[in-house]
């Protein structure tokens, strides 16, 4: 008998799981396509075909969605930067690179749920750990505070990211190519680094 009331829950968790993600999935998907102030709960519940009813019984508001995605996104760049194992400034690589990947498919997105994130963090935020990551592995690379503060060299790291991504949004640029991203990032990393030793 518990064993049939386990699997009945395990059944209800997945379900539940898959219908928070599907959630979140049609969700960006309308967020690209039409910008975070354009899309409504009704939209989002006509593209995850849910009542309003379930979409209040995963998200409080839609602002807490974007928060979500926002926070699950800096959290899922933190995860593959830990399974490689890489450290130093391969380890920051591994973030851009992560960075980059996610950006590609949701530019406009990525870019609105970022500073929106950065903008309502907290202080045990994941933008707040992403920050310390960057500022741990700087340490391990031996790189200290000579030229620049910890706080700087982190900006103009971040800064890469952000720029190189900006830029392609002004300019009206695809986001076909994400190696050549990840190069331009790369340059301009190494050449803050390079400076430093």
């Amino acid at each position: 008998m518990d064993m049939i009331k386990g699997s009945s829950v395990n059944r209800q968790k997945r379900k539940r799981d898959n219908t928070h993600k599907s959630i979140m999935h049609n969700a960006k998907v309308l967020y690209e396509q039409k910008g975070l102030g354009n899309v409504t709960i009704e939209d989002i519940t006509e593209a995850a075909d849910i009542s309003r009813s379930t979409f209040f019984s995963h998200f409080a508001s839609t602002d807490a969605l974007i928060l979500e995605i926002a926070n699950v996104a800096v959290m899922d760049i933190i995860e593959a930067y830990k399974k490689s194992g890489k450290k130093g400034l391969e380890g920051i690589k591994v973030l851009a690179e992560k960075l980059i990947d996610d950006t590609c498919p949701y530019p406009k997105l990525s870019a609105q749920i970022l500073l929106n994130g950065i903008l309502s963090s907290t202080d045990n935020s994941s933008f707040i750990a992403l920050e310390r990551i960057v500022r741990d592995e700087l340490i391990r690379e031996g790189i200290g505070e000579d030229r620049f503060t910890y706080r700087e060299l982190i900006s103009a790291i971040l800064g890469a990211y952000f720029g190189v991504v900006y830029l392609k949004l002004i300019m009206r640029e695809e986001f076909d190519d994400p190696q050549a991203l990840k190069k331009s990032v790369y340059k301009i990393i190494n050449s803050i680094i390079g400076e430093r030793k």
